[in-house]
């Protein structure tokens, strides 16, 4: 009887190995090629738009590559040893030093009230260039101690400018920046360091203001020229 038994399990058994070994041997899978979806955005949604919050930047750890460029008007008088200030946004900042060797200038220019109602009566004055008179165009510089000395030869720069209708309120001069070197003059008629201001009202006119000038190195300093009564014939 046992060995009918074992025999009988035995018997299963090959017979259900080779029922497994012929099915899976007849059986072929083929797939279909499925056409490629066409993505579409539902923009008809009405959820509330995300708050999006500017992480905090001590968070995360980063960093980044930059090129930084002057400005246009400024290419022509930089050299390789300037350096400059940059901030990109309150929490990133990279704090440099301007330290240029020279101080730069630049010139605004508008008219009293008093002016344009009581001399000018409503016509238009524009100025067409400045000069800037008796200052110091050259000396020695140590790079080491960052100093000027034997700052001398007094000489005029002129700024030309396209024609600029000046009004009450101060407009930039569209002429270049000036870069000079740190002095201090004192304004002494024509005698000292003054501007003469070519403009034009019914012809073209010059008028002469005395300047006081204390420029220091690395610093932009701003000449805001306010032509009045007393500098101006109609």
């Amino acid at each position: 009887m046992k060995r009918y038994l074992i025999f009988s399990l035995l018997a299963l058994t090959v017979w259900g190995c080779s029922s497994d070994s012929d099915s899976t041997s007849s059986s072929q899978s083929t797939f279909a090629a499925a056409a490629e979806p066409a993505w579409t955005i539902d923009w008809s949604s009405n959820e509330t738009a995300p708050n999006w919050q500017e992480p905090t930047s001590e968070n995360f750890e980063c960093s980044m590559d930059m090129l930084v460029t002057l400005n246009d008007d400024l290419q022509p008088y930089a050299s390789a040893a300037d350096m400059m200030a940059v901030f990109m946004h309150s929490e990133c900042s990279v704090s440099l030093t301007f330290n240029h060797a020279c101080a730069v200038v630049q010139f605004d220019v508008q008219i009293t009230n008093t002016l344009k109602t009581t001399k000018l009566n409503g016509n238009s004055l524009t100025v067409n260039s400045i000069v800037l008179r008796h200052v110091d165009k050259q000396g020695n510089y140590n790079y080491a101690t960052e100093t000027w000395t034997n700052a001398e030869a007094y000489t005029s720069f002129t700024l030309t400018s396209t024609a600029l209708a000046v009004t009450t309120t101060p407009q930039r001069l569209p002429c270049d920046y000036l870069f000079m070197i740190p002095q201090s003059q004192t304004a002494n008629g024509t005698e000292g360091t003054y501007l003469e201001v070519n403009y034009t009202t019914s012809g073209v006119k010059t008028a002469t203001i005395p300047l006081n000038v204390n420029w220091q190195a690395g610093h932009l300093y701003t000449i805001n020229i306010k032509l009045g009564t007393t500098t101006i014939t109609p």
